[in-house]
């Protein structure tokens, strides 16, 4: 049949037919464009209505999850930003319980692998912006979910302190097959940057240089709250100003002593001045008297009666002087006895500024103890606030956390926590592991931990690298003088302005570049 029935109904040739009436000549069947409009309108017919409705059904599971499984979707979302970043997920059994790593790359003996190791309730995923970064032909990227975080379990051999967790890290590397000789860069941020610092310790023969990205270094804190030392140190205060009074006092009365015996003193030398003068007086008398009785002897024959009468008055001249002598005498007494008060004074006051010294002393401990107290008590209210920043459980908190560990809009995992609904699924993943991400905070951030982490600093051989945001809220950026002062091979040091706490989300393309100068700065170092 020549003829076929067109879309409206109508009989008409068909194109070959229409073809081959104009070129009777040819025998091969040639198409033209009424053909392809042919095609294009079969297509249009059967692939649009499929296409349609692959569209439709994913708006449908896709409003599915959003409504009925908001957390699912989260999750995988952020496993397909992962994936898209060039990550391979796979878990790895040990020890009765199996552990989640993302690899990107392959191992080079020649190059050391980046491993990356993240914080306290966050797992690989937030490095995903950081390892898009990396050239897959050139780098060898590993990122481990640590225990208990993502896709990771805990063994119930598990320990939670910066060393059993570094040795994990190590048995969970080596169970995936990496070479027992290859060689790494760890990497790690926040509590991950305590355990890097673990395993450069500890697996020196493996890893070969050391990142810590913003350590969770708050300052050194106690158990106790510091009431009891704040009470402590103000009473030893108290008690120090009051000795300090009583000093002060002692110190006032010697001083009146002093005062009265130099009165005395005075008034005796005054007595002796007089006594002196009087004793001068009778010596003066009795001169003048035995001038009389000399010249009454001369006179003899004119004044027997001038002779006895001189006499008399040198005998008086006598009484007085021996009467001044007995007065000076007395008046050196009290002279005497005015010195000897005036000494004693002195001495009183010479103990009371002891005292005052000593209260003094007393004192400026009690209020070192006070402060010291103070001290305690703010670490104590610091920690508390670290962990709601650092693990929120409501929306409120929530709020207050973004606005403390991050500087600029960040996104974990590609996906921004800063548009609402995203943080209530975001607080939904972490809620029920809350009380478990609290206990490991308490024990990696607490001052026994800390201690720890700064003894492991102490340690280290191999060349480290430190980068710090300048902002940090959580641990501020002052503390890197503690870890500067133990780091031995501090070979870098790197403060990131308008960067909060979480440099690989807020920053990872700055992040990644100081890594990379790092990285290659010490292969240039160590292959001259």
């Amino acid at each position: 049949m020549d003829l076929y029935e067109s879309p409206l109904g109508e009989q008409r040739r068909s194109p070959w037919q229409q073809s081959h009436s104009r070129d009777s000549g040819t025998s091969e069947p040639t198409l033209d464009a009424g053909s392809t409009d042919s095609t294009l309108w079969l297509v249009s017919r059967i692939l649009y209505p499929l296409l349609v409705c692959l569209i439709n059904f994913s708006l449908a599971i896709g409003a599915w999850l959003c409504l009925l499984h908001p957390l699912r979707l989260y999750r995988l979302l952020r496993w397909l930003r992962a994936r898209q970043a060039g990550l391979r997920f796979r878990l790895v059994p040990l020890d009765g319980a199996h552990y989640r790593l993302a690899e990107k790359g392959r191992p080079d003996r020649l190059r050391p692998s980046l491993l990356l190791l993240h914080s306290v309730a966050d797992d690989c995923t937030v490095w995903t912006e950081f390892v898009r970064l990396a050239d897959s032909t050139l780098d060898h990227v590993i990122a481990v979910d640590l225990p208990g975080h993502g896709g990771s379990l805990v063994s119930s051999e598990e320990d939670f302190d910066f060393g059993p967790l570094a040795d994990r890290i190590r048995k969970v590397l080596l169970a995936a097959g990496l070479p027992p000789n290859q060689r790494l860069h760890a990497v790690g941020c926040g509590a991950g940057a305590g355990v890097a610092l673990a395993l450069a310790v500890g697996w020196p023969s493996q890893v070969e240089l050391l990142t810590m990205v913003s350590p969770l270094l708050p300052p050194l804190t106690t158990g106790d709250d510091g009431t009891g030392v704040n009470k402590d140190g103000n009473d030893r205060a108290g008690d120090g100003n009051d000795r300090a009074g009583d000093g002060n006092d002692r110190a006032g009365d010697g001083n009146d002593r002093a005062g009265d015996g130099n009165d005395r003193a005075r008034d005796g030398n005054d007595r002796a001045s007089d006594g002196n003068d009087r004793a001068g007086d009778g010596n003066d008398r009795a001169r003048d008297g035995n001038d009389r009785a000399s010249d009454g002897n001369d006179r003899a024959r004119d004044g027997n009666d001038r002779a006895s009468d001189g006499n008399d008055r040198a005998s008086d001249g006598n009484d007085r002087a021996r009467d001044g002598n007995d007065r000076a005498g007395n008046g050196n007494d009290r002279a005497g006895d005015g010195n000897d008060r005036a000494s004693d004074g002195n001495d009183r006051v010479g103990d009371g500024n002891d005292r005052a010294r000593d209260g003094n002393d007393r004192a400026r401990e009690g209020n070192d103890k006070a402060d010291d107290g103070n001290d305690r008590a703010d670490w104590q209210r610091y920690n508390s606030d670290l962990y709601n920043w650092l693990l929120p459980y409501n929306q409120d908190l929530l709020t207050e956390s973004i606005r403390r560990r991050f500087y600029r809009p960040a996104a974990t995992g590609g996906l921004s926590i800063l548009w609402w609904p995203m943080r209530s699924v975001w607080l939904s993943d972490r809620l029920p592991k809350l009380n478990f991400y609290r206990a490991l905070l308490a024990n990696l951030a607490e001052e026994p931990g800390q201690t720890d982490l700064l003894a492991l600093a102490g340690r280290v051989r191999v060349p480290a690298h430190i980068v710090w945001g300048a902002q940090d809220e959580i641990s501020p950026a002052y503390n890197a003088d503690l870890l500067r002062d133990r780091l031995q091979n501090l070979v870098q040091f790197d403060l990131l302005d308008e960067c909060g706490h979480c440099p690989e989300t807020e920053c990872p393309g700055v992040l990644y570049n100081l890594v990379h100068k790092f990285r290659k700065n010490m292969s240039i170092k160590k292959y001259k």
